[in-house]
């Protein structure tokens, strides 16, 4: 959590889902403010509405935030992305696609990337493109599903082994129990592996 954190520019290890066409301005702020990481979701917008919220976020907060772009589905990923260089947006979350023709251009402007992938594999081809984190996210998750069907708590552990970027948890993590299990799950999954070492 501590290399997350320290990537991002925030103070807690939590970051808002992209939520396409539904986030906004304020409350992407506000999720900023309170020491994580807002996300503006691009969705299908048009890159107008997008760089109107960019400018929005902005004067409402001077935290790090995001622009979660949906490569499959936005009609303007290319626009998008040039207006996050264009507005300094210090992270980009890529996600329904590959990202990796994308991360070059954008690590060349100092932008931090974040991919939003469902398996171990697309993790590796992520963390191999210059992804700086993972967001690992089960089908229990809202919006645009993976095929694959691997739920949260299975997800995160085959994630975590494959790759050795930060990750994050997506998926299923509707409150404070809900995360505390997925911790403790981790943190099982994790002594259980030393011990079969030792």
């Amino acid at each position: 959590m501590n290399k997350l954190v320290e990537i991002l520019g925030i103070d807690l290890p939590i970051i808002q889902g992209g939520m396409g066409n539904i986030s906004n301005a304020a409350l992407t702020a506000s999720v900023s403010n309170a020491g994580g990481l807002g996300t503006i979701g691009a969705g299908t917008m048009r890159p107008e509405e997008v760089e109107e919220i960019i400018i929005q976020t902005k004067a409402m907060t001077g935290r790090p935030f995001a622009v979660n772009v949906a490569l499959s589905v936005s009609p303007h990923t290319k626009e998008i992305l040039t207006l996050i260089i264009k507005h300094r947006v210090p992270v980009v979350s890529l996600s329904a696609g590959n990202p990796s023709p994308y991360i070059p251009k954008l690590k060349e402007h100092g932008v931090k990337i974040i991919s939003v992938v469902a398996s171990p594999k697309q993790a590796i081809k992520a963390e191999k493109a210059g992804a700086d984190i993972i967001v690992a996210e089960g089908y229990e998750a809202a919006g645009i599903n993976s095929s694959l069907e691997t739920t949260t708590m299975t997800l995160i552990p085959q994630v975590a082994d494959a790759v050795s970027i930060p990750i994050a948890a997506a998926g299923g993590i509707g409150n404070g129990e809900t995360a505390v299990a997925l911790l403790l799950q981790w943190l099982l999954v994790r002594q259980v592996s030393r011990w079969g070492q030792g």
